[in-house]
């Protein structure tokens, strides 16, 4: 669940067949728990500073999402990824400025 102050942003959700991640804008690798990955890629923030100041890195006791990283906050750009233990897909809720990833198997 991440929670905005006002409003939610534009978003998309990318597949990825592993937990293996690049890090934006240096390219650095992030390996998670998992062996699928979704990529959360938020638009609309601010680029001349930092958008997100909690912690880098979550995880959960699944069953399907195992841990979650900020791998991304550039430009106005604020990505996460998802490592999960199989592959899987994510629907997203909305209510107030509140966006709630539940994550699903794929089909």
């Amino acid at each position: 669940m991440l929670t905005f102050k006002s409003g939610t942003p534009a978003f998309t959700i990318q597949q990825l067949p592993s937990a293996h991640f690049y890090r934006d804008p240096s390219g650095l690798p992030v390996d998670l728990t998992g062996t699928a990955g979704v990529v959360i890629s938020m638009t609309g923030f601010r680029g001349d500073v930092a958008n997100y100041s909690g912690p880098k890195t979550l995880d959960s006791g699944g069953p399907i999402l195992l841990q979650v990283a900020s791998i991304g906050d550039f430009e106005g750009y604020v990505s996460w990824g998802a490592g999960l233990s199989k592959a899987g897909c994510a629907y997203v809720t909305t209510s107030g400025s509140t966006l709630t990833f539940h994550f699903v198997p794929a089909p």
